[in-house]
C-alpha cells in the first residue's frame, strides 16, 4: 500500500518537474497579466475578498497588538487611514513580488531562446536573491527581525509557486479555483503566513505616520500624572520610574514621562501605556511581571487603569517598549 502511494507521489512529482522545466516564460507573463490579474481585479471578486481580508487583518491585529484602538472623534478619517495602511501592506506583500516575477519572466524569455538547460532553477535562485535585497531595502530602518525576513521571503517564494500552479492549470484548461487537497493546504498555509507580515507592515506604517509613538517624551496633566503614577507595593522604589529622573520629571503643569511608554493616537483621541517598572518584577509565585498604567482619552474624556499587571510571557507590550541596556547585562 505504502509502496503504491510513494510510486504515485513520485510520478506526480516527476510530471510536475517536467511541466515546470518546460515553462514558456512569455506565456506565463501573459497568463499573469491577462488572466490572473484580470480575474483578481474584477469588482465582484476584489470587493468581498478585500473586505474579508481587511476584517481578518484588523481582527488579528486587535488580538495580537497593543496599539489598536478605534477613535470616536473622527471615524471616517480613521477608516480611510486604515484602508490606506491595508492597501500599502497588501501592495508590499503581494504586488511587489508579482512585479518581480513579471520582470524576470520577460528577461528569461529572451535567455530561454538561446539557453534552456537549468534556466528555471537559475531564475528561482535570482528571484530569491532579489527578494532578499528588496526586503533589505524595505527594512532600512531595521524594523523587522531576521525571522520575519525569512518568513516574508518564504511567503514570496510560495506566491511564485502558486502562480506557476495556476498557470499549469490554465494550460490544461482546468478551473483555477479547483484545488487538490495538497494544493488547498498549500494555499491555506500561504494565507496564514501572509497575516503576520501584513500585520507587521501595518504596525510599522503606524510608526512611520506618527500614529504610533514609542518611548517619546510626553507631558501629562497633573490629574492624569497623579492617577497613572500611583505607587505599587510590588515595585521596589529604585525600580519605579517615578523615582528615576531618567524616566520621570515633575513639572508645575504636570509631569513628563521620557521612556517606558507607547502612545497610540489619531486626531484628538489617544491611548497611552506606561510601564511603571524599569525592569520586570519577580513575585513570590516565581512568575515575572510588568506593571502598567493605561490612559484612554476619547473626545476629551479620559479613563485610567493604573493597576495593569502582565506576566512577561503574555505581555503584548514587552516587545514594543525596550528594556534598558543594563537589563541584558
Amino acid at each position: 500500500m505504502l509502496n503504491k502511494l510513494f510510486k504515485s507521489l513520485y510520478y506526480r512529482l516527476k510530471n510536475y518537474n517536467d511541466e515546470i522545466m518546460n515553462f514558456n516564460f512569455n506565456d506565463f507573463n501573459k497568463f499573469i497579466i491577462t488572466v490572473l490579474l484580470k480575474q483578481l481585479t474584477r469588482t465582484d471578486v476584489i470587493l468581498p475578498v478585500a473586505i474579508g481580508f481587511i476584517t481578518v487583518l484588523i481582527s488579528f491585529q486587535s488580538l495580537t497588538q497593543s496599539n489598536v484602538f478605534f477613535p470616536q472623534s473622527n471615524v471616517p478619517a480613521y477608516v480611510t487611514f486604515v484602508l490606506f495602511q491595508c492597501a500599502m501592506s497588501i501592495a508590499i506583500v503581494y504586488v511587489l513580488p508579482l512585479i518581480t516575477i513579471i520582470i524576470l519572466n520577460a528577461i528569461f524569455s529572451i535567455i530561454q531562446k538561446y539557453w534552456t538547460k537549468g534556466v528555471l532553477l537559475i531564475k528561482l535562485l535570482i528571484t530569491v536573491v532579489i527578494y532578499h535585497y528588496a526586503f533589505t531595502f524595505l527594512n532600512n530602518k531595521h524594523l523587522y527581525h531576521t525571522k520575519d525576513q525569512i518568513g516574508i521571503i518564504i511567503l514570496w517564494v510560495m506566491l511564485y509557486f502558486i502562480c506557476m500552479n495556476l498557470y499549469i492549470s490554465h494550460t490544461k484548461h482546468r478551473s483555477l479555483i479547483k484545488f487538490t487537497k495538497l494544493k488547498a493546504l498549500f494555499f491555506i498555509a500561504f494565507i496564514w503566513l501572509s497575516i503576520k507580515p501584513i500585520t507587521l507592515i501595518l504596525v510599522n506604517t503606524s510608526k512611520s505616520t506618527d500614529f504610533l509613538r514609542i518611548n517619546t517624551d510626553m507631558l501629562l496633566t497633573p490629574t492624569n500624572c497623579y492617577e497613572m503614577m500611583k505607587s505599587n507595593p510590588d515595585i521596589k522604589p529604585e525600580n519605579y520610574i517615578a523615582n528615576n529622573p531618567e524616566y520621570f520629571e515633575s513639572k508645575a503643569q504636570g509631569c513628563i514621562v521620557h521612556k517606558n511608554n507607547v502612545r497610540t493616537g489619531f486626531a484628538s483621541d489617544y491611548v497611552i501605556v506606561i510601564r511603571k517598572n524599569i525592569i520586570p518584577v519577580k513575585e513570590s509565585d516565581n512568575h515575572i511581571y510588568n506593571f502598567y498604567s493605561r490612559i484612554a482619552c476619547y473626545s476629551s474624556n479620559c479613563f485610567i487603569d493604573n493597576q495593569v499587571k502582565k506576566d512577561i510571557t503574555d505581555d503584548e507590550w514587552i516587545e514594543m517598549i525596550p528594556f534598558p541596556k543594563s537589563y541584558y547585562k
